[in-house]
């Protein structure tokens, strides 16, 4: 028999105890779910078990349910039996909405344009179709030499999210500009049941949900289900920003600003991870010293620590030997991170009470206040580990769960767009590490450039994590038969996951310069090192390993801001492209290359794909094709494809054109005429054809006429990436920065003429004569200071920028007043003078350079 508390708890989820149904495994977990809210872990346990007694033996449920640990959710297919007669009338309109559409009446152009999105355009996001009909449909449509888009959000805090417009969507905004008659009040899916209910013959209005599964049925019949679920629900994959957006049409990058020093960046300020306590670190040194979970409390025991600290160690001690909520166990890092979360906001917020004395209401205050209190960039970890504190409590204090709602996390935060590099942005990064590498002089620096080089090949070409790459030993990469590296658990390294042991391809991916390259550093790996088991990332010649290796990162980072003009940027950004360009190209690769589509990426981006291409090509007579998304998360490590898919691509908006051009409808020369605006024969003077013709023939026409309903975007102060490598350096604000110490360095024989030339181009463009002038040379020699070489910096960039004329004018005076500048230099204005011709020519070059402006910036002080 089954207790009061027992059938309530079925009850409250929907089970009737006197019925016979059969109890699915989703209902146990909602069961869980309901006893945990009301009873301590101890009493849920006698709850279920009681439960799950009465299931098997009232034949109600079988141990397969009730053993089946997880089960991957799919969505309810959208064709029901609820909905089927509905389909089927969607898929008879769909067949003669072209013939309609070009025809309409004011009332019925809203629901027009909104079906055209839908249907064409794949709009199907329910919140991104509201802020379209909120914009007025016309609202925020931006262009930028013939590409239109619009920037859509989900909520307000979230950044926008680029929609291009298909070309029939266009064209009916073109048609029905001076047409369109909104009413604020009406919502999108009210416009489109109007408009379609006189052609299918709705018995009553679909609601926002019911609509989109409708045309997901619909849909699916011609695009791949997957790109039409997250099509419907744009938080299973992130779309690039605007700025992206625009670095991707435009192959230019915005400027950005960066510190001088890239590679002290970071000295002047203190991570999370330092402003721990004194009690936290100690606490963290005993996780990391003890070997079992007794251990670390008998070591506690010998401190005296307040009742905070107590309990924040006992949570620590419960992890080291349970699961989570979720039937996980946390590794070390993962307590360690609790404890740092936890333990100095425990001291502050409970400093003379013991937080499990308190009440759950009390505490899930006092949380809240804490999650108030604290930096916005935390919130997310902060939260998990209050609520893996709660977890604790619920098994170890006899308390009901509670657990902190999300929804206190800032919904900002959660739609953070990551970055990604595009091709012709790696090239110019790999070109300007190539530069460094041939300016270096020390064989120290020459090492750590090589490995820097090395570290964005393989975080580019190969989608590898930063530990992964400092992990790689000579022997896990494989170059002879098939190419590839291997990443498993070794020594001190364990991968992140269990997926994460794993063999990627290498051949087809990498150029040949870039095989040529890892061949060398396999062989010339860490002399100190024997055999195979020599780490690529080791034996630097200064400072320890784990100092250069962090130097080498944050640079790679500071270059990848530089070059593309995205703050955001970090190395980890290698691996969103690595992910997002990988996975258009395979599905890019089943469709013809002479496809007119505009591919903004290009299908071949430099090496050779179609040799890892035809190694996952089925074999002769067979006909089963590998799966990108699950290829492509497999050589990633993910446990799940939907981790790829949803955090790491960001270009299936690129694949989308090639389905869209299958589906646009035709059109005859007096539609065409009618929607543009142009009579027939201009139609037909564009385009010859025999019947219907093609809307993407005339996408020209459609350009001009949506020119003067949008707005265009101004990229005149962007550049492309490979134009950055002219300057100095990644980190310089003008061209000459640095150039006074680079002379200095030239006059000491520390680099060569040509590595001076090669840092300065724009020394080539000077006359010829002041570079082999010694005298001049010398001055610049002599300034010492940082603010004279600033100045003296100063000086070439205004000579530079002189006409011809000026600066060989300038050299004849220079040539007159050469031994009036030896006796002062730069440093100091001369006073007398031999003879008023010297004068000036002195004063001549003084003003024209403005050698003087700043005199106490060149004295020193």
């Amino acid at each position: 028999m089954l207790s009061d508390e027992s059938i309530l708890a079925l009850q409250a989820v929907g089970i009737s105890p006197d019925d016979n149904s059969r109890i699915e495994v989703n209902e146990f977990s909602k069961i869980i779910d309901y006893l945990r809210a009301k009873f301590s872990a101890a009493e849920v346990d006698n709850r279920l078990q009681e439960i799950t007694r009465y299931a098997l033996e009232s034949g109600r449920s079988s141990h397969i349910d009730r053993y089946r640990s997880s089960s991957m959710p799919r969505p309810a297919a959208p064709v029901t039996p609820d909905n089927y007669a509905r389909y089927l009338a969607l898929l008879q309109f769909d067949s003669i909405f072209p013939k309609i559409a070009l025809n309409l009446e004011t009332s019925q152009v809203p629901g027009a344009l909104i079906y055209s999105a839908m249907r064409y355009g794949l709009l199907l996001d329910r919140d991104l179709i509201r802020d379209w009909r909120n914009n007025n449909f016309y609202a925020g449509l931006w262009h930028h030499k013939g590409i239109f888009w619009f920037e859509l959000v989900k909520h307000k805090a979230a950044e926008p999210m680029i929609w291009q417009p298909d070309d029939l969507t266009l064209l009916l905004l073109v048609r029905y500009r001076d047409q369109l008659d909104v009413n604020n009040s009406t919502s999108w899916v009210k416009y489109l049941n109007r408009f379609l209910n006189p052609y299918i013959g709705l018995l009553r209005l679909l609601n926002e949900e019911a609509m989109i599964d409708l045309f997901q049925a619909v849909l699916k019949n011609h695009v791949p289900s997957y790109l039409v679920e997250i099509s419907a629900n744009r938080k299973k994959n992130r779309s690039l920003t605007r700025q992206q957006f625009l670095r991707l049409i435009s192959r230019r990058a915005p400027s950005v600003r960066h510190p001088c020093d890239p590679l002290s960046i970071s000295a002047g300020t203190t991570s999370r991870k330092q402003k721990r306590s004194v009690y936290a670190k100690y606490i963290s040194k005993l996780i990391q010293q003890s070997t079992t979970p007794d251990e670390f409390l008998q070591r506690a025991k010998c401190q005296e620590l307040s009742g905070a600290l107590r309990s924040v160690i006992k949570c620590a001690a419960f992890f080291c030997r349970n699961d989570t909520q979720f039937g996980t166990r946390l590794k070390k890092s993962g307590v360690i991170r609790i404890v740092n979360n936890l333990a100095q906001r425990f001291e502050q917020s409970f400093p003379d009470t013991d937080p499990e004395a308190l009440s759950s209401n009390q505490l899930q205050d006092s949380f809240l206040d804490i999650i108030s209190s604290s930096n916005s960039s935390s919130t997310t970890n902060l939260i998990t580990s209050l609520n893996y504190y709660f977890w604790y409590l619920h098994n170890e204090n006899g308390r009901a769960l509670i657990t902190i709602p999300t929804s206190h996390v800032s919904r900002k935060q959660n739609w953070l767009y990551p970055s990604m590099v595009m091709p012709w942005e790696f090239l110019a990064i790999k070109s300007l590490l190539n530069r460094k590498l041939k300016l270096a002089a020390e064989p120290n620096d020459k090492l750590i450039i090589s490995r820097m080089i090395l570290a964005v090949i393989l975080g580019y070409r190969s989608g590898l994590r930063r530990g992964e790459i400092l992990s790689l030993r000579c022997r896990d990469i494989q170059l002879e038969g098939i190419p590839t590296i291997v990443i498993s658990t070794h020594g001190k390294f364990k991968p992140k996951t269990l997926s994460a042991n794993r063999v990627i391809i290498v051949g087809g991916r990498y150029s040949r310069d870039e095989i040529d390259m890892l061949k060398r550093l396999v062989l010339t790996g860490n002399e100190y090192m024997p055999g195979d088991e020599r780490h690529i990332f080791s034996g630097y010649h200064q400072l320890s390993d784990a100092t250069n290796n962090n130097n080498i990162f944050d640079e790679i980072s500071h270059i990848i801001r530089f070059v593309t003009g995205d703050e955001n940027a970090s190395f980890h950004s290698l691996r969103h492209s690595f992910a997002s360009l990988n996975l258009y190209r395979m599905i890019r690769s089943r469709f013809s290359p002479s496809l007119p589509v505009n591919d903004y990426v290009d299908y071949d981006t430099g090496d050779d794909f179609s040799v890892y291409l035809n190694r996952l090509a089925p074999l002769p007579g067979a006909t089963r094709r590998v799966n990108p998304v699950y290829q492509i998360s497999a050589e990633m490590g993910h446990a799940s494809p939907e981790t790829t898919l949803g955090t790491y691509v960001h270009s299936l908006d690129w694949v989308l054109p090639y389905y869209q051009r299958r589906m646009t409808p035709t059109f005859s020369t007096a539609q065409l005429a009618v929607a543009l605006g142009v009579s027939r024969q201009a139609i037909q003077k564009t385009v010859k054809a025999d019947g219907e013709r093609n809307l993407t023939d005339y996408r020209d026409m459609l350009v001009r006429k949506l020119k003067r309903i949008s707005t265009n975007v101004d990229l005149s102060d962007w550049t492309e990436p490979r134009h950055r490598l002219r300057l100095g350096n990644y980190n310089r604000t003008f061209e000459f920065d640095g150039c006074v110490s680079a002379i200095k360095r030239y006059r000491k024989n520390q680099i060569s003429l040509r590595q001076l030339f090669t840092l300065y181009p724009r020394l080539l463009d000077l006359p010829h004569e002041l570079l082999r002038d010694r005298d001049l040379i010398s001055h610049f020699c002599r300034l010492h200071t940082k603010r004279q070489k600033i100045a003296g910096d100063s000086i070439i960039q205004r000579f530079s920028k002189l006409i011809p004329s000026e600066q060989r004018y300038c050299c004849y005076r220079w040539d007159i007043s050469r031994k009036e500048w030896k006796s002062g230099g730069f440093s100091r204005p001369k006073n007398s003078f031999e003879s008023k011709r010297t004068e000036k020519a002195y004063r001549y070059l003084a003003n024209s350079l403005k050698v003087f402006d700043s005199v106490e910036s060149l004295i020193q002080p």
